[in-house]
């Protein structure tokens, strides 16, 4: 009897602390009724990315939409404009367009006599993911430096697709049926990647002095498909059934790992000093791989050329096969390594 007395005078005791310090507690909560309506928790649209729409903006005499402030903006739908007007022109730097998909439409690729679908006089100019087409000028003309043109398809155009200037890169882009040359790059430094030019009247990629192309194809143009001058790079592209050269590269360039077929003129033309490694030529109307003084042959292959397969002069010759040409080597003066070429010059 006197354990179960124990245990129960316990048992109140502990009963009694736990409702003491439970009053306690509640004595002590804070007023749980708000004080204010609760506030919006979500950030606004323009708070995450403050783009602006291109339709809000003024024309001017030459467009039909100007942008003179530097920002992000944005397409809502197709842009149409008349005869000898740019459809957007950009006065300020530091702009990015997303065409969000949709097409600036010209007036026809014969009608007027001027007009750009996008005509840019700033620099670091960013236009990204739309189309433009049949525009009596380029379907983009970035006149300043250092820009950037992405995802975009310039068809039937009528002087040319794209057009960039110095320091400027086009990516991921197409360029088809343009008058005139499907992308060109003005002044040095620019790259020019992972893009298609193709039956354009000019030639398919044309670029200025220290630039690089790259990953790109340049089929069926009137022209020559790529071009570059001096101390340029062009890798890992294809050049077919041109008008004029596969690729045609100035003094001091280094072309590899590329193909050209089926060409009017030669696959691959290099100025002096330049490498040509790691490429196929073959049947291109006239020589497979011609090189001018100094420049290094090596590890290519050319074959059923209609004239040479590999002319060159004073140049390094090596580790090449040539076969089936109207003459498959025509050197002079060139150092060849015994046994590095097939068959032997």
């Amino acid at each position: 009897m006197e354990k179960i007395k124990k245990n129960s005078s316990k048992i109140v005791f502990l009963t009694v602390i736990a409702l003491v310090c439970s009053w306690s507690l509640l004595g002590n909560a804070g007023n749980l009724n708000p004080s204010a309506p609760p506030g919006p928790t979500m950030k606004t649209l323009d708070e995450v990315e403050a783009r602006i729409p291109v339709q809000s903006q003024p024309n001017s005499p030459g467009a039909l939409y100007s942008i003179s402030e530097s920002g992000s903006y944005y397409l809502t739908g197709n842009i149409t404009a008349d005869p000898n007007k740019h459809g957007i022109e950009i006065t300020a730097s530091d702009v990015t367009i997303d065409l969000n998909g949709y097409a600036l439409i010209g007036p026809g690729m014969g009608v007027g006599s001027s007009g750009h679908g996008i005509y840019a006089s700033g620099q670091q100019v960013t236009v990204v993911n739309g189309s433009m087409c049949n525009w009596r000028g380029n379907g983009i003309y970035l006149n300043g430096k250092s820009n950037q043109v992405r995802n975009i398809k310039a068809f039937n155009n009528g002087t040319g697709g794209i057009s960039v200037k110095e320091n400027s890169t086009v990516n991921n882009c197409v360029a088809r049926g343009n008058s005139g040359n499907g992308i060109t790059a003005i002044y040095e430094c620019c790259v020019i990647d992972k893009c298609s030019a193709y039956e354009n009247t000019g030639v398919g990629i044309d670029a200025d002095q220290s630039c690089v192309i790259s990953y790109s194809t340049a089929h069926d143009n009137s022209n020559g498909g790529i071009m570059v001058a001096d101390n340029s790079l062009i890798t890992y592209c294809t050049s077919n059934n041109n008008g004029s050269e596969g690729i045609d590269a100035g003094w001091g360039c280094t072309v590899s790992h590329c193909t050209t077929n089926g060409n009017s003129d030669t696959g691959i033309e290099l100025g002096r000093g330049s490498t040509v490694r790691g490429c196929t030529a073959w049947g291109n109307g006239n020589d497979g791989i011609s090189s001018s003084n100094g420049a290094t042959v090596i590890g290519c292959t050319a074959r059923n050329n209609t004239n040479d397969g590999i002319q060159s002069a004073y140049s390094l010759i090596t580790n090449n096969t040539s076969y089936g040409n109207g003459t498959n080597w025509n050197l002079s003066s060139c150092t060849t390594p015994s046994g590095h070429n097939h068959p032997a010059p």
